[in-house]
């Protein structure tokens, strides 16, 4: 067996049988290679490196509290920088870079802001301040707490610019505070227009975004004006017209509401707008009617001991009142009129029952409303007062049930104009416009009552038209297209090709999400009401966005 001795492995033996090459030829390619592997040295392995760890808790901790010692240093460094020294401003740059490498920069900066703010917030109001509007207010807090934020040390600045930079941070402090500051009241305590304000008083809930902007400056023609090009979409379009139709809807709810109100009643749920309730208020005074009038009577003899007068005198001269202002053919129709079918039918009567005098009423109501319909307000108005006359003397001769009397006649007078209104052509299943309503109440409540808006409910039709707008919208896009061809052929073209895009899938989804009951009710909750606590909080929070504001001017970074 023969014998080798290899470096670095040792001797090793061979079989008999292999041959002189086949054992060269197994020492090179086998032997040798696995010897210099197994013999190599181990390579050092690198760790891998760790990753960098954030502030302690501690270390946040520490550093929000002496970024807030910085902060509460910004009067004393603006001072300094105002008298030529830039020494308080150094030390308090030199306090944030240690409260930063200590608590990282996010919490360093929250003290900074909590430090600059607090002083100003614990400073008693000046009384001048104090006398200034509300947005005045935010504006000049906003400017002082730019004022006592020190800017950035500029060796190379002279002292003349570095009061230029001033000036402007501090106007940017104002501009900044004021906008901070009203965000915050509007977040907290919005503020509503007069008119949103009478119909939210008036019991309205459902409002399109288009028409809650209505009464903003300058946007809110534009929105209102945008929302109602918008309704004659296809598929979105009758989203938005619905919801708009809903608002209309509401507010017919809401009047409706508010006649009532005298009997303490509210229209129900499951009662529409339109026919169905003018029914139902007309049901709830014709049942008032009956129970007081069973027991009530007229009588042509009754002598008031307060004007020591009888009814023919107080009814003649409450028609003697009623057309001393008409011409001479108006006054000879209506007084023949009334002076034949009412006065001296009670003087020959003797005496009317409840039954009898309210069909007199209802001949005088309707005689009103006939001429009120034909656009002869004067007339129509001639008969109203003398119907309220007719009234009253109901409520003379019967003390027992003048109360109740009264509300029933107050919910009369009410539902006249609404009435009138709902029977209007053009008010769809009874359903008014306010526009419809405005017109009717200005006729009752006359030329002067409307230009001085005394009249009946004539300021809330007012606003009612602004803010709902004058009717609903078509669902066509003939309106659209013809504005646009107006000024340009390409403008109807892309007028049309916007509409299109805007009824895809995802538009059509967003239009859903708003234009709906639920959502109106909420966008109305929204920019109308808050908790009372957070009223309260208002002027706090709102001032404290102001200085806020004018912390962040950029010259006071």
């Amino acid at each position: 067996m023969p014998s080798v001795n290899i470096p670095n492995v040792g001797t090793v033996n061979f079989p008999d049988s292999m041959s002189h090459d086949e054992i060269v030829h197994a020492i090179e390619t086998d032997i040798i290679p696995k010897s210099q592997a197994a013999n190599a040295p181990v390579a050092a392995q690198t760790p891998s490196p760790k990753a960098p760890q954030g502030p302690s808790i501690g270390g946040m901790l520490a550093g929000s509290a002496l970024g807030a010692g910085a902060g509460l240093m910004d009067p004393v460094a603006a001072v300094g920088q105002m008298v030529g020294s830039n020494s308080a401003a150094n030390l308090k740059k030199a306090m944030m870079e240690k409260a930063i490498a200590m608590g990282g920069a996010g919490p360093a900066k929250g003290g900074e802001l909590a430090g600059q703010i607090l002083p100003m917030l614990l400073a008693p109001e000046i009384g001048a301040v104090s006398k200034l509007g509300p947005l005045s207010q935010m504006a000049v807090k906003g400017g002082a707490q730019a004022m006592a934020t020190p800017t950035e040390a500029n060796p190379e600045q002279g002292y003349l610019d570095y009061l230029k930079s001033k000036g402007m941070q501090g106007l940017e402090g104002m501009g900044m505070g004021a906008a901070m500051g009203k965000a915050g009241q509007m977040i907290m305590n919005p503020t509503v227009s007069q008119g949103m304000q009478q119909l939210k008083d008036l019991g309205m809930k459902y409002f399109t975004p288009g028409q809650l902007m209505s009464e903003m400056p300058v946007i809110g023609p534009m929105a209102q004006n945008i929302e109602k090009k918008l309704s004659s979409l296809p598929l979105a379009g009758s989203m938005i017209t619905a919801s708009l139709g809903k608002s209309f809807e509401d507010f017919n709810k809401a009047m409706g509401n508010k006649i009532l109100a005298p009997l303490k009643k509210k229209i129900p749920d499951n009662v529409p707008a339109g026919k169905q309730m003018i029914e139902y208020i007309q049901n709830k005074v014709g049942d008032l009617y009956n129970d007081v009038l069973q027991n009530a009577s007229l009588k042509n003899d009754f002598y008031d001991k307060a004007t020591k007068t009888l009814p023919q005198e107080r009814l003649f001269n409450a028609l003697a009142n009623t057309t001393k202002n008409l011409n001479p053919k108006q006054s000879n129709i209506i007084e023949h009129d009334v002076v034949n079918n009412i006065l001296n039918d009670l003087d020959m009567q003797k005496y009317y029952n409840g039954e009898q005098f309210r069909n007199q009423e209802q001949y005088l109501s309707e005689e009103a409303n006939k001429h009120f319909t034909n656009g002869n307000a004067v007339m129509g108005r001639a008969y109203q007062n003398f119907l309220n006359a007719f009234r009253k003397e109901l409520e003379i001769q019967n003390p027992s049930a003048a109360g109740m009397l009264s509300k029933a006649h107050a919910v009369f007078k009410g539902l006249q104009p609404v009435e009138a209104a709902s029977a209007m052509r053009g008010a769809t299943e009874g359903v008014f416009t306010p526009q419809q309503l405005e017109g009717r109440i200005a006729q009752s409540a006359g030329r002067s009552g409307k230009a001085s808006g005394t009249g009946e409910n004539v300021g809330l039709s007012e606003a009612a038209t602004r803010i709902l707008g004058q009717n609903v919208p078509d669902s066509g896009t003939a309106g659209r297209l013809l504005a646009a061809s107006l000024v340009n052929k390409p403008a109807a073209s892309l007028v049309e090709a916007g509409a299109n895009k805007l009824t895809g899938m995802l538009p059509l989804l967003a239009t859903g999400a708003i234009y709906n009951p639920a959502s109106m009710r909420v966008l109305t909750k929204m920019a109308q009401d808050r908790p009372e606590v957070m009223r309260e909080m208002a002027p706090a929070v709102s001032g404290a966005l102001s200085q806020l504001g004018g912390a962040l001017t950029p010259e006071g970074q």
